[in-house]
């Protein structure tokens, strides 16, 4: 099957030479941490990215995936982003950025996204984020648990 989400997108931690590209901590190719969240990271395009792509049938950007546990507790991120669970995305076709924030059409777009992963794949927890008055989202954050327990939570922020 043809993917959309490059590995590069899904994890950029890694580098061929080891050690992760943002930190510089060392990442081994064997490393149970690495293996995990690619693992999953995978998982989360096959089961969910990929489906919802090919209904959509518009470019979908993966703005953060799979992030070394370092750079997670850093940043204060979920520990799904550890584990490689949980990815940002949003809407790229005809859509432009805006000083502050997105545009009509790309949160129009979201919205669009968001119900095609609500009424179409299995997941953990969809969330609208930095959404407007209408409660349209600037980006969406969506979860997948490869190995079950997916719980179909839907929350706006």
């Amino acid at each position: 099957m043809r993917t959309h989400f490059e590995t590069k997108k899904l994890v950029p931690c890694y580098s061929e030479e080891g050690r992760c590209e943002r930190c510089r901590r060392v990442l081994s190719v064997y490393s149970m941490e690495l293996r995990r969240g690619m693992w999953n990271a995978f998982g989360l395009r096959e089961f969910v990215l990929e489906p919802v792509r090919l209904k959509y049938g518009k470019p979908i950007r993966v703005t953060r995936c799979f992030v070394c546990s370092r750079r997670c507790k850093r940043r204060g991120l979920d520990e799904q982003y550890a584990t490689g669970e949980r990815a940002d995305i949003t809407a790229t076709h005809g859509a432009r950025r805006i000083a502050d924030g997105c545009d009509e059409y790309m949160r129009e777009e979201n919205v669009k996204i968001g119900r095609l992963i609500e009424d179409t794949v299995e997941f953990d927890e969809l969330v609208y984020e930095n959404c407007d008055e209408q409660g349209r989202p600037e980006w969406l954050t969506v979860s997948y648990k490869r190995d079950g327990g997916n719980r179909h939570e839907v929350t706006r922020r």
